[in-house]
């Protein structure tokens, strides 16, 4: 019994905690899919959008299709977010998670004073109070690689919602374009140990029985 005991504390203590990780990258939402103070969702996550001037909207774009060359983008499809936009992205039924990383890139036409020269990333965290980070853009234009890779420091950590928001356009705007958001949602404390644990589990028990019936053979022996 002593045995089984260690072995199932030894399952419970190094049994880790996982997390589900993902990326919204809006490949499962249409070509010109709208947003105009709406929501949407976009792999499993709550997209909505919001503002504070005149006309604010946001819609997705892809590689090929209306205006796609005159995008900044990644070859693939993206979120561009018009005129002081912010987009905030949430769990549908609440609930925390990470931001890790996101590409972020100019956008609109060739119009160089309405573009964003910098995004700023603010999240809510579930326990109170918020972190806000901020992230300067090349301005470099390119349908294939016009969106850069930012990773987020390491307070973006259970969050409830995260807004992203453009600064510093000359003129206009700020416009910005988003792509391939990391999240990671912290999973329940795995149950189910690996086979092998088991097995060797198992063994252990049998050797502790057979043992135990040695020991009293010989006693009835004796």
């Amino acid at each position: 019994m002593r045995v089984i005991a260690c072995l199932a504390f030894a399952v419970c203590s190094t049994a880790p905690l996982s997390a589900g990780a993902g990326v919204i990258d809006f490949e499962d939402l249409p070509h010109l899919a709208y947003f105009e103070f709406s929501s949407q969702i976009s792999r499993d996550y709550l997209i909505t959008h919001g503002g504070n001037l005149i006309d604010p909207f946001a819609y997705v774009v892809g590689p090929a299709g209306e205006d796609a060359l005159d995008f900044s983008g990644n070859g693939s499809k993206r979120l561009v977010a018009f005129n002081s936009s912010a987009i905030t992205v949430s769990r549908p039924g609440g609930g925390a998670f990470d931001l890790l990383q996101f590409d972020g890139g100019e956008s609109w036409l060739d119009i160089p004073h309405v573009w964003a020269r910098q995004i700023q990333v603010v999240g809510q965290l579930q326990a109170g109070g918020s972190v806000s980070q901020v992230f300067t853009l090349d301005l470099i234009k390119n349908l294939q690689n016009g969106l850069q890779p930012f990773i987020l420091g390491n307070t973006f950590r259970d969050l409830v919602s995260v807004t992203f928001s453009g600064l510093g356009a000359t003129g206009g705007g700020p416009e910005f374009s988003l792509d391939n958001l990391v999240v990671a949602q912290e999973a329940a404390l795995a149950i189910d140990a690996p086979p092998a644990i088991w097995l060797a589990g198992a063994g252990l028990a049998a050797l502790a029985l057979a043992r135990r019936r040695r020991i009293s053979s010989a006693v009835a022996v004796r």
